[in-house]
């Protein structure tokens, strides 16, 4: 007997709709993760440029630089994709 529940809540139980399900996950997950880390890597461009355009303001000076805590986000589509423990950078 197969069991096994969709993202929606909905149980299967047959082994066809399963594997389709599973090969759609494992397709799917690693195109959702870097549409997810696309935004970040957005907001972490605005960060880097910002601290260093920053110190050069005199109305702003006290931006910090953010490029060191942000960098990995801004990497290859690839490697965006392929990360799957986002603790582990």
């Amino acid at each position: 007997m197969f069991r096994r529940r969709d993202v929606d809540g909905t149980l299967h139980t047959a082994p066809a709709p399963i594997a389709i399900r599973s090969l759609l996950y494992k397709t799917m997950i690693p195109w959702s993760r870097l549409y997810t880390l696309q935004l970040g890597r957005w907001l972490a461009t605005i960060l880097i440029e910002l601290g260093r355009d920053g110190p050069t303001h005199t109305t702003i000076p006290d931006i910090p630089y953010f490029g060191d805590f942000f960098q990995w986000l801004t990497a290859e589509d690839s490697f965006l994709k392929a990360r799957k423990d986002l603790g582990k950078i």
